[in-house]
Order: structure tokens, then C-alpha cells, then sequence
């Protein structure tokens, strides 16, 4: 998915020009996808236990709030760390185009046609989205990395994980 939204950028060479275009066509390709996911999946229909307890309205919503206060701290440290990095993605990937077109090429979105501004600011982004299939590919190549070492050895998850945000925190400082 990475991917693919860093390649639709290169689509047009100065996508924000384009955004109508762009979301239309994302809207397109998640439809296409859900459709075929309905024509492929089959639903499983649950049976209920006939001797089961009867169970009011509210109980699945009892059991979500008893299984989140029942949950280790593991596993809000894990929600924690997963947010903030979804949010430094989001920021990256709205601000950090514009940034890079902007600052690095010298480029101007709003500058005339033709100019060498408006060159510069589409060279940019194209430079941008390059960069981003590549660290796309980066991201799949380290994901399997991952699952291959715990799968393959006794190494605690804790101690694969906690090195990647480290280098990742780094990497991105500087």
C-alpha cells in the first residue's frame, strides 16, 4: 500500500494540481479491492449455543472494557508506541513532499508555469515519491527480516523490535 501511494504521485508531475483526480482514483482502487474481496471471501455464519446463557445488549461491550482492563502493560506500551508512529507517518507523508519540494529543490507549487521554480517543485516531488518506493521496499525487506528471526530463533520479540525504533528514531533525526 506504501507503495503503491508513493507511485501514485508520479502520476502527474505536480500532484496537488491533480488532488480530485487522485483521491477519485484512490476511492476507485479501494473499491475495486473491496469488491473483490466480496466476491472471493466466505462468510462462516456463527451458530449460537443453544445451552449458552441468555446475554443482555451490553454484554459484548462488558467484554471489550474487562479484556482492556485485563491487559498487560506490554500491551498498552505496544498501543502507545504504535500511535506515535502513525501520527509521525501521517505527518511525514502530508508534510514531508511539500517539505522536500520546497526546501531541498527550491521548488514554488505556486509559481508560474513553466518557470524554473514550478520545474524545481515537481522534480522534487518526483525525487520524494522515488524515495518513498524505495523506503517502502526497505520497510517489506526489514518486515520479513523480522518475522524470519522470530521465527527462526529464540531471540525475544522485545529485543528485535526495540533495536529497529531505536535505529528508526535515529535515522530519522538525522
Amino acid at each position: 500500500g506504501n507503495f503503491i501511494g508513493f507511485s501514485i504521485m508520479q502520476i502527474y508531475e505536480i500532484p496537488v494540481e491533480h488532488m480530485f483526480e487522485l483521491m477519485l482514483g484512490i476511492c476507485l482502487l479501494n473499491t475495486l479491492c473491496i469488491a473483490v474481496q466480496f466476491a472471493v471471501a466466505r462468510e462462516t455464519t456463527l451458530a449460537k449455543d443453544p445451552d449458552a446463557p441468555k446475554r443482555s445488549v451490553c454484554s459484548p461491550m462488558l467484554q471489550v472494557v474487562e479484556a482492556v482492563r485485563s491487559s498487560p502493560c506490554l500491551l498498552y506500551h505496544l498501543a502507545a508506541v504504535q500511535c506515535l508512529v502513525w501520527i509521525g507517518n501521517t505527518a511525514w507523508g502530508i508534510y514531508g513532499g511539500q517539505w522536500f519540494a520546497d526546501s531541498v529543490y527550491a521548488g514554488d507549487e505556486n509559481a508560474p508555469e513553466g518557470s524554473p521554480e514550478k520545474i524545481a517543485y515537481g522534480d522534487g516531488i518526483n525525487a520524494f515519491s522515488k524515495g518513498g518506493q524505495m523506503k517502502a521496499g526497505l520497510q517489506l525487506l526489514s518486515a520479513l527480516v523480522i518475522i524470519w528471526l522470530l521465527l527462526r530463533t529464540t531471540v525475544r520479540p522485545r529485543l528485535v523490535y526495540a533495536p529497529c525504533i531505536f535505529i528508526g528514531s535515529f535515522v530519522s533525526a538525522c
